[in-house]
């Protein structure tokens, strides 16, 4: 499905028993985040999301540009993914540009609590993502602001409709700016966000050799 929310943002493997669920495909939709914008991957910039589907199943999805050093001109992204009953699981991201392209994306690790991390190859990664370049581009169709009340406040967004989907957007929130979504499948909802105090829910490198 990401974010990658995302972010796509980007998504991580497929859910099996026992793992929380992917993000939301609107993440994962390289339409809509380029009718998101360019993410603004600033270090310490985190929002997490509830992500509905229209069967009722919730997903919580934390979505962070890390404050860990990385190479030049290469930021390290995070998506944290939380779902009743179901084991939290994490997925890091080497990225350069944006995290819509497959091809800016250079490294993948993933977590599942309790269990030592692994790096996933990112071929394996890239073969799933769709290429935006293989089909037509999306309508895009700008109306307008409106006053929209989410858990995490009432904002002035700017509504942008692609893809058939819906996105509320407002800068006052990171990363994207997202602050609602709504598609046929699922819709999305900001519960909280800061341009600072992002973290990692990996173990401590001295905790993995342990």
């Amino acid at each position: 499905m990401l974010f990658m929310l995302a972010a796509q943002v980007t998504p991580p493997p497929q859910r099996s028993e026992g793992t929380a669920a992917a993000p939301s495909p609107l993440f994962a939709n390289p339409a809509v985040l380029e009718a998101l914008g360019d993410l603004d991957p600033k270090p310490g910039a985190w929002a997490e999301y509830l992500v509905r589907s229209k069967k009722g199943e919730a997903v919580r999805v934390r979505i962070s540009v890390l404050p860990d050093p990385a190479p030049q001109g290469r930021y390290w992204l995070e998506l944290d993914t939380t779902a009743p009953g179901a084991q939290p699981q994490a997925v890091r991201l080497l990225v350069h540009g944006s995290p819509a392209r497959a091809q800016n994306l250079e490294r993948m690790e993933l977590y599942m609590s309790g269990q030592a991390p692994i790096e996933i190859p990112i071929d394996q990664l890239k073969n799933a993502l769709p290429d935006p370049g293989k089909s037509a581009a999306p309508k895009i169709v700008r109306r307008g602001e409106e006053q929209v009340t989410v858990r995490a406040g009432t904002f002035t967004a700017r509504i942008v409709d692609v893809g058939g989907a819906r996105v509320w957007r407002s800068a006052k929130v990171p990363l994207w700016g997202l602050v609602k979504g709504r598609s046929p499948r699922e819709t999305i909802e900001l519960l909280g966000s800061g341009f600072t105090g992002a973290h990692s829910v990996f173990p401590k490198a001295e905790a993995q050799q342990k």
